[in-house]
């Protein structure tokens, strides 16, 4: 039966008019999943305690398979509350920023590389040397060169590091968003709405990424760049990588009462 608009604004009040329940919201909607203990860790309160409000948030909080996260109605409700307060509307994760994306890139080819012996390769030592003399002294011609070696050698002779890398980084992105660059430098890919990455678009977003990169973001900084995306495939999933660094501005106090006007948030229709 459908709640009335009365009803699910008193419901709102209930569970989001409070300071530590909206820090749970809050650190939930950032960081999606979240073990018991890290959880009660990073809202700054005791295991039991946490548990209590943990309680009060039912239906808005549920427990998944690496630790507790928003229901959808719980992100529902939070991205209310955060536009009714005046922050953002459509996701409270910020998105990282495009070096650390980038790091987090190469850290994972570094080791893929590495763990099957490419590195070693005298004709892939000898391309990536030409790249990076073509950086120092500034010459595209040589950087150019060298990539077009490096991906010509790469074809040829590790296709199967590629399609190695494809399979491994889609089941980690798929199972909770991070490869191992993801994870060592805090950032994760979830969907626009901060839930996970299906299997299906996971693979969709890694094909890109490794087989048709230059075409994938070519595509993508033309056509999507203002929508936030600069790879055509993660907007076809709509997917963002987020920062989990912790903010300067997230709320640490402990007090009952939220920042936010209850009477605001139940306004009818509001």
């Amino acid at each position: 039966m459908a709640r009335s608009g009365a009803s699910e604004n008193q419901d709102i009040c209930n569970m989001m008019c409070n300071r530590v329940r909206l820090r749970i919201a809050e650190v939930l909607y950032d960081k999606v999943e979240v073990p018991y203990s890290e959880l009660a860790s990073l809202v700054g309160v005791s295991e039991s305690l946490l548990n209590h409000h943990l309680k009060k948030m039912a239906g808005l909080v549920e427990k998944g398979r690496n630790g507790y996260k928003l229901t959808w109605r719980g992100r529902e409700v939070y991205r209310l509350v955060k536009s009714l307060a005046g922050g953002e509307k459509e996701t409270g994760a910020r998105q990282a920023p495009l070096p650390r994306r980038i790091l987090a890139f190469l850290i994972d080819v570094l080791v893929f590389f590495i763990s099957t012996g490419a590195i070693l390769d005298p004709h892939m030592i000898t391309s990536l040397g030409g790249i990076a003399a073509g950086i120092i002294g500034l010459d595209s011609s040589r950087v150019a060169g060298g990539i077009a070696n490096l991906i010509d050698r790469s074809i040829v002779g590790y296709s199967n590091v590629f399609f190695a890398a494809f399979i491994f980084l889609t089941l980690l992105e798929a199972y909770n968003g991070q490869t191992l660059g993801k994870h060592l430098l805090h950032l994760r890919v979830v969907r626009r709405d901060g839930s996970r990455l299906t299997p299906v678009e996971a693979g969709i977003r890694n094909a890109g990424k490794i087989f048709l990169l230059p075409i994938d973001v070519a595509l993508g900084v033309i056509l999507y760049r203002g929508q936030g995306y600069i790879r055509l495939t993660d907007y076809l999933v709509q997917a963002i990588v987020v920062d989990e660094r912790p903010t300067k501005n997230m709320a640490r106090g402990k007090g009952d009462q939220a920042e936010l006007n209850p009477n605001v948030i139940a306004r009818p229709g509001g």
